[in-house]
């Protein structure tokens, strides 16, 4: 939240399967704070991931994201060190192509300490 307003929103949720370990995480960015802020290493995402891992306990964190119509997105998650899934799942539409992507909490240990 800034002088225009919220700009980012996220949160996690427990995997029902495996609500010790697990973690479905989501943030919604306005697209001027995705341009701005999300590539540093002072951004809300790191914050999050902060909590997940280290205040919650988590050892996964993952969701899915489509390719194709989130082509920055797709970037951005890769840069902060999340893993694409090779194989895409196909949406309700039986257009739309979604790929899960997964981080570890060892691997968020590696890249950001």
């Amino acid at each position: 939240k800034d002088e225009k307003g919220v700009r980012a929103v996220g949160g996690v949720c427990l995997d029902a399967q495996y609500p010790k370990t697990m973690g479905i995480i989501w943030l919604l960015v306005d697209e001027r704070a995705f341009k701005d802020h999300l590539f540093t290493l002072n951004s809300v995402t790191y914050e999050l991931l902060d909590i997940c891992f280290n205040r919650l306990g988590l050892e996964c964190l993952y969701n899915i994201v489509s390719p194709t119509l989130n082509k920055e997105s797709v970037k951005w998650l890769e840069f902060i060190g999340f893993e694409l899934s090779g194989e895409p799942k196909i949406g309700l539409d039986n257009k739309s192509e979604f790929r899960t992507f997964t981080m570890y909490r060892e691997d968020y240990r590696c890249a950001h300490q």
